[in-house]
């Protein structure tokens, strides 16, 4: 007499084997292509209140009025150790005594703290490296100031006076919407503490308190001030590859499951 031997879950279908191929080339690819990246990337946000607070500081420290001034281009970039901060503790905005000079480190984004045009107020943000007799001596930074085509143009200043006013043709002065300037910067190793950043602006400088655009100077006038921002750490491309095939492993382990528990019922 025969006996019917029972099939078992070691026998798999056609379907659980290619869930077994593919779970095999996920773990393959995961192991091939995910080299550890050799930058560390940080962006850092910036409001509005520190820029001001950095530029206004520096007027302050160098016996200005500050509510004279009204900046309008910027230019920022992580400082350097040529960088000379006089008494940082009471000039440098957001002081930290941890902060650090950020070595090596290089600018590989940014974004603008108005991105669009919907109030006419847009800013451009770029990257820029000038000439040595520029206004940062040459050095690479990332530039923010009103964009071609806008009808408002948004200052940072304490001046009560600056709306309605226009200091650059076809342009309506008004006071910088609260928003954030964003700098994403690659270092060659971590950081564990804040970044020193500096941060040069031109700005109109006015005749009186009033700040009538008849009264602007003529010449340029430019003005350096330095503040410390903790940044956050951007994943690398390696990282987010490994989450994903990650993801991928579990659900190719889970599908398995299913179809094993199917076969052996």
């Amino acid at each position: 007499m025969f006996k019917r031997i029972p099939q078992t879950a070691a026998l798999e279908s056609p379907r659980t084997f290619s869930s077994s191929i593919l779970m095999t080339l996920v773990i393959f690819a995961g192991l091939v292509f995910c080299v550890p990246a050799k930058a560390n990337t940080y962006q850092f946000a910036i409001p509005t209140t520190l820029i001001q607070t950095a530029l206004d500081n520096a007027l302050t420290a160098t016996g200005h009025t500050v509510n004279l001034y009204a900046f309008y281009d910027f230019y920022l970039r992580p400082a350097v150790s040529s960088d000379l901060v006089i008494n940082p503790a009471t000039n440098v905005a957001n002081y930290s005594p941890t902060s650090q000079i950020a070595t090596g480190s290089s600018i590989v984004d940014f974004a603008s703290p108005i991105p669009t045009n919907a109030n006419g107020d847009k800013m451009t943000a770029v990257s820029w490296t000038g000439l040595v007799t520029d206004i940062d001596g040459g050095k690479a930074n990332a530039r923010y100031t009103y964009a071609s085509g806008d009808s408002k143009e948004a200052l940072i200043t304490t001046n009560p006076n600056i709306t309605g006013k226009s200091y650059e043709a076809g342009l309506a002065a008004e006071y910088m919407p609260s928003s954030t300037f964003y700098i994403t910067i690659n270092t060659p190793g971590p950081l564990t503490t804040p970044v020193r950043f500096e941060i040069a602006s031109y700005a109109y400088r006015f005749a009186d308190v009033s700040a009538l655009s008849s009264g602007v100077q003529t010449k340029l006038q430019i003005v350096n001030g330095f503040l410390d921002v903790t940044g956050t750490e951007v994943p690398e491309p390696g990282v987010l590859f490994t989450m994903s095939a990650g993801l991928g492993l579990l659900a190719l382990v889970a599908a398995r499951r299913r179809r094993t528990n199917t076969i052996a019922s």
